[in-house]
């Protein structure tokens, strides 16, 4: 098991795997007894680490590592937003709009795709329709950019 993993990311799932089970518990339900073992397997390994590493470890960073480690192995479409980027994303939908009136995805390893149109926009009105690909936005490429770097 390499050392990131025995340092970074059991730990940061015992902290998620623990706020699960905790929150189970608050709501009245109890986990399956072999959940609250797993648990209790991360949350030793987590305190012997915070115990006994030589530098300090920082659970903030371990959880949103894990965090991001877990939802990795499910599907594709399985995603974490930490907390910063929630409220940029926030942000960004408050207040007037401007663009051409899409929503689009933009998968890490393939082409921007419009996922649909707004109504009375400039997309609508020249025809754009969903599952149409974005290759180019003002004469640059954008194949391979993430969504961020589109909108920029």
């Amino acid at each position: 098991m390499s050392r990131f993993f025995t340092r970074s990311i059991l730990p940061a799932g015992l902290i998620l795997f623990l706020g699960v089970m905790v929150g189970m518990n608050v709501d009245g339900q109890s986990g399956s007894d072999d959940t609250i073992e797993q648990l209790r397997k991360l949350e030793d390994a987590y305190l012997l680490i915070n115990r006994q590493y030589v530098e300090d470890v920082s659970a903030s960073d371990m959880t949103e590592t894990s965090i991001r480690a877990m939802l990795e192995r499910l599907d594709p479409h399985s995603s974490y937003i930490d907390a910063e980027r929630m409220e940029s994303l926030q942000e960004g939908y408050q207040g007037s709009f401007g663009g051409i009136g899409i929503w689009f995805e933009a998968p890490a390893d393939d082409t921007a795709r419009v996922s649909s149109i707004i109504s009375d926009g400039p997309s609508e009105a020249v025809g754009l329709m969903p599952g149409d690909r974005i290759y180019e936005v003002d004469d640059s490429t954008v194949v391979g950019m993430n969504s961020l770097e589109i909108q920029d």
